[in-house]
């Protein structure tokens, strides 16, 4: 087939332009590296010693499918990555670079730049093979683009042993030792041409498919983080996955499956298993993702709890085994279909749009557009729909807890997240846990609590129970629907904003309308959700982390009370009496100034009749706090 033609930028071009003409001042001059900073290495420079380079892999990837790249991998003949960007930095001081049209000409992207300026801090990365790291690599940013230098490589195996040791190699031989074939091209930065060594790479990014330039047998085992490249892959391109991959990692004939899936257990860092499963869920398509994983029997390696990680027990005595893996997919394609409907009401149009098409089950169109703008916008952060989409894959552990100390019990899914993907608790452990913790909050059991056609009396009463079993200090007092909701997000663990790590209350509403989708039929659960949860508290959600009215001192002077353990129960009452009269201030009836008198007053009034915390709780607090404080003077 023809060989296509990249279209450099100014900066691309002038980049290529000096690989080539600092590997030819290499070759011409024989320079040999700083012997500090090269630990004392000695470069061997014999007859017709040449050095060349490549550029490799995503970058002509992304430039023939049109996409925008700004990290390239540099792929050296003759030298090692580190020692030819310490030399890369030795050219840009010299005299034979000053000379350039590069350095010389005012329209040059290098011009008037330094070697300072030019390459910045040079970082070298040790090969780990037990970690299936088998490279030395250097990184340094060259130009404003960040570089990564390497040499090309092949595998020798000396004697008897098993353990292969890492050489220099040819092109040819470098493509076949990489993970798939549209990432073996390389592109020539002295001919300006695409090279296509494993003769396949083109071809499958045409017909756009993922497949191993060796057999996946030997492909995986040299690094079996290479299984869950070709699910990201795969997933973020739309591309097929080549039948000969399915039928290594789905069949045990040989035990190929069993072998590989050891590997990645064992090879792999679980840095490596959370980076790659971060990247899917960001990805523009991770319910592909996942249904790769899940058709590629992936699932109990990355979204189970790691062996040995601490006691993994049901939480209830009727749960004998973790969910099947349908209870994971059922939640993102819904997911994936509210995405879509989120990105075609903020006015994006593409291919990917009817991908949802694929899978059964979803929502009908005509529930579809009931659903508000607003409570899809959390689709549109990639934050959040990283969470949520994360959220879906661990589903099927919602009915197991994890020992992590002892007597510290938590969500199963914490431990995938916090051992198996080490993806770290401030951005994922704590808003996947909230997620899950907001189910008992806001699922069908809280229905009761809002349901305008239950009895009124009943109804009333269940509401009392419920608000008095989730929401601490509201027990036995009058507190409005409206309120009680207001006060439920207001908890910790329905609160998450920190910098650009959020999780919005739509968020968490979306989450249950996911859920309750999957447990029941799609118009009551929308019912439900819209009618009793959001409706209710979206005017609310501006103002849901708003200060309360009065403060402790505050209660306390209007009172006559001292502060002590009840003053708790006395705010959160005031929240409540706040959520119910925010329409007044909203509205401009009243400012702020005059609806904390009114408040006031009506605490007054509630504290004076008795209410709010009873008569003789008040007492036995009185009592209870002198006793300690003669306790403490004796």
């Amino acid at each position: 087939m023809d060989v296509p033609v990249l279209t450099l930028d100014p900066i691309e071009d002038a980049l290529c332009t000096l690989l080539d003409q600092a590997c030819q001042w290499i070759t011409e001059n024989k320079p040999q590296p700083d012997p500090v900073e090269s630990c004392g290495v000695v470069i061997d420079y014999h007859e017709n010693w040449t050095c060349d380079a490549r550029i490799a892999g995503g970058w002509v990837r992304d430039k023939l499918l049109g996409h925008a790249s700004h990290d390239l991998d540099v792929s050296l003949s003759t030298l090692t990555g580190h020692i030819f960007a310490l030399l890369l930095r030795s050219y840009l001081l010299s005299e034979a670079f000053r000379s350039t049209q590069l350095a010389t000409d005012p329209s040059s992207p290098l011009y008037g730049g330094t070697s300072t300026s030019l390459v910045g801090h040079i970082s070298k990365i040790a090969a780990n093979p037990e970690q299936s790291k088998n490279l030395e690599t250097a990184t340094a940013k060259v130009a404003g683009l960040q570089l990564d230098f390497v040499n090309l490589r092949k595998e020798v195996y000396e004697g008897n042993s098993r353990i292969p040791k890492m050489t220099f190699g040819t092109p040819l031989e470098d493509a076949q030792r990489r993970d798939i074939t549209i990432n073996s091209l390389f592109f020539n930065v002295h001919t300006r041409q695409v090279e296509d060594c494993t003769g396949m790479g083109l071809v499958d990014l045409r017909e756009k498919i993922i497949r191993t330039p060796l057999s996946p047998r030997r492909t995986f085992l040299d690094d079996p983080l290479r299984v869950l490249r070709c699910v990201r892959f795969a997933s973020r391109f739309q591309y097929a996955v080549n039948y000969d991959i399915v039928a290594c990692l789905n069949a045990n004939k040989d035990g190929d499956s069993d072998e590989i899936r050891k590997a990645l257990m064992e090879k792999v860092s679980r840095e490596r298993f959370g980076n790659e499963v971060d990247k899917m869920l960001r990805g523009p398509d991770p319910l592909l993702a996942l249904d790769l994983i899940k058709n590629l029997d992936l699932f109990p390696i990355i979204f189970e709890p790691a062996p040995n990680s601490g006691e993994i027990r049901p939480i209830s005595l009727s749960t004998t085994a973790f969910g099947n893996v349908s209870t994971a997919l059922e939640p993102a394609t819904i997911l994936d279909q509210l995405w879509v409907e989120a990105r075609r009401r903020n006015g994006e149009a593409d291919a990917q749009l009817s991908r949802a098409q694929r899978y059964s089950g979803g929502i009908s169109t005509k529930d579809l557009e009931r659903i508000p703008s607003k409570l899809l916008q959390p689709l549109l952060d990639e934050y959040q729909r990283r969470n949520l989409f994360l959220s879906a894959a661990l589903r099927p552990l919602q009915e197991w807890e994890w020992e992590e100390k002892k007597g510290k019990w938590f969500t199963a899914a914490e431990n995938v997240v916090a051992i198996g993907l080490k993806l770290g608790g401030f951005n994922t452990r704590d808003p996947v846990a909230k997620l899950f913790k907001s189910v008992e909050l806001l699922s069908r059991p809280s229905k009761a609590c809002f349901d305008a056609g239950c009895d009124k009396a009943v109804a009333n009463g269940q509401a009392q129970a419920y608000r008095g079993h989730l929401v601490p200090n509201l027990a036995g007092q009058n507190v409005s629907p409206r309120a009680t909701l207001a006060l439920i997000f207001r908890l910790p663990t329905m609160t998450f904003t920190k910098k650009e790590c959020e999780l919005s209350p739509e968020a968490f509403i979306l989450w249950n309308l996911v859920l309750d989708i999957c447990d029941q039929q799609e118009t009551t659960a929308l019912d439900h959700i819209l009618s009793d949860l959001y409706s209710p508290v979206a005017p609310l959600i501006p103002h849901l982390q708003d200060k309360a009215l009065l403060d402790g001192n505050e209660v306390s002077k209007a009172l006559g009370y001292a502060p002590g353990p009840l003053m708790q129960r006395i705010l959160t009452m005031v929240e409540a009496w706040q959520f119910d009269h925010l329409d007044d201030l909203l509205d401009g009836r009243k400012n702020a100034a005059e609806l904390k008198e009114e408040c006031k007053a009506w605490l007054r009034e509630e504290w004076d009749s008795g209410g709010i915390i009873s008569v003789e709780e008040r007492m036995a607090s009185k009592k209870e706090k002198k006793q300690k404080k003669q306790k403490k003077s004796e």
